[in-house]
């Protein structure tokens, strides 16, 4: 895909966190979210509402108006010039952002050099990235794109990171799972700093009986019991 433009945002204050900037929407997605919001952005083909040399003339009669310019989508990295693109708008005299899926981890890879802030859109637990993403086999692409963008020192948004490795981790909180022992467990919460050993409830034996107390585990103080399997319930 080539400069696929689908539509500018002239103005936001929320898209680039702490910038006043411009957004520019491409057209193309290989994701099929069924929650997406844009859903309009999912195919290659689209109505176009404007051109890339327009949105260059519009970004030079915003030069002093505006800090950034913000590459989102559908998927930006789907853009065959998306480097060219984005040292145009350097050219300019702007900060750039991107926003992505992440499925795309070396093209995101070559670009952040060029980059000064990234939204990571992580759609999904790991295991379940197939289904709701609509793909399968994404889900180490985006974690292979979350592991360059913490090493590049680009700036992204810390806190959404922060909560999916609270609340979603390896396990996630709310999750069944079964431990080595073969019991049945539901998770309660994170151990962020060993996201595989979260704090468990034992609801059921290898038998299937059920526990009538409440048993809380704290699997970082149980080095010999681990999660040996997830299950849907």
């Amino acid at each position: 895909m080539t400069r696929t433009v689908a539509g500018v945002v002239p103005f936001t204050s929320i898209d680039y966190p702490g910038y006043l900037a411009a957004v520019i929407f491409f057209q193309g997605c290989p994701l099929r979210c069924p929650f997406c919001h844009n859903p309009n952005l999912q195919p290659t083909q689209g109505e176009s509402l404007t051109t890339w040399a327009e949105t260059i003339t519009f970004l030079k009669e915003r030069t002093k108006r505006l800090d950034g310019v913000v590459f989102s989508g559908g998927e930006p990295l789907m853009q065959n010039e998306l480097k060219e693109m984005i040292q145009e708008v350097k050219a300019l005299g702007f900060k750039v952002a991107i926003h992505t899926s992440g499925v795309y981890d070396e093209k995101l890879a070559e670009i952040l050099p060029l980059i000064d802030w990234v939204g990571l859109d992580i759609k999904a637990p790991w295991d379940k990235y197939d289904v709701l993403a609509g793909r399968k086999n994404v889900a180490e692409k985006v974690k292979n794109s979350l592991k360059a963008l913490i090493q590049s020192g680009v700036k992204f948004d810390y806190q959404i990171v922060k909560l999916f490795n609270e609340s979603v981790a390896a396990y996630p909180t709310g999750s069944t799972v079964i431990t080595s022992n073969k019991d049945v467990a539901v998770v309660l919460r994170q151990n962020t700093k060993c996201p595989t050993r979260p704090v468990i409830r034992l609801i059921s034996d290898v038998h299937g009986k059920v526990y009538n107390d409440w048993i809380e585990v704290d699997l970082t103080k149980e080095p010999t019991l681990f999660i040996q399997d997830s299950r849907d319930i």
